[in-house]
């Protein structure tokens, strides 16, 4: 298991650019889980906005504030969203075939940036062992989204700097 997470922890560290680490969180967190879709939430000014999916359009559904995408956000609690809750509560992603949902909060010292959610076509889809392998992962997402944001920042600061020494030298 944690072999497994090495290896994708490795792909996530190794992108660069914020939309290469939420691509490659979905493809290993799907991987890891043998589930069927993914999307990548994150937090602005209190509001889940979508930054990545392969969620089809037919199964894709925007987060309810009073729903489990929220609640998890808010709370930085994992959840698992069953068939007989799923039926329930998104009865169009029951009927397009999702099964099971996991929402993993992504979080960084201690304030929830996003979430990952992982949908399966199974019932009963995530146990244990899958749903700690990503509450597990969700602590790399949020490390190597933090690097990236931190990376940029730096580009742009040097940027900025070779600016202004390259004027200061022209004005010398």
């Amino acid at each position: 298991m944690l072999g497994k997470i090495y290896k994708s922890a490795l792909k996530l560290f190794a992108a660069q650019t914020l939309e290469e680490i939420y691509k490659a969180t979905v493809k290993e967190a799907i991987g890891l889980t043998q589930a069927d879709y993914g999307s990548i939430f994150l937090g602005e000014k209190g509001v889940l906005q979508r930054v990545y999916t392969t969620t089809p359009l037919s199964t894709r559904t925007e987060p309810r504030s009073d729903g489990y995408a929220y609640k998890s956000f808010r709370t930085g609690q994992s959840f698992i969203v069953s068939a007989k809750l799923l039926q329930k509560t998104h009865p169009a992603l029951f009927k397009n075939g999702i099964k099971s949902l996991v929402f993993i909060p992504i979080a960084y010292h201690k304030k929830t940036l996003g979430l990952l959610a992982i949908q399966s076509k199974k019932n009963k889809h995530f146990n244990d062992e899958k749903f700690n392998l990503l509450k597990l992962f969700g602590s790399l997402i949020s490390l190597s989204i933090q690097n990236a944001k931190l990376y940029n920042e730096t580009k742009t600061a040097l940027k900025t700097r070779d600016l202004f020494i390259s004027m200061a030298a022209h004005e010398l």
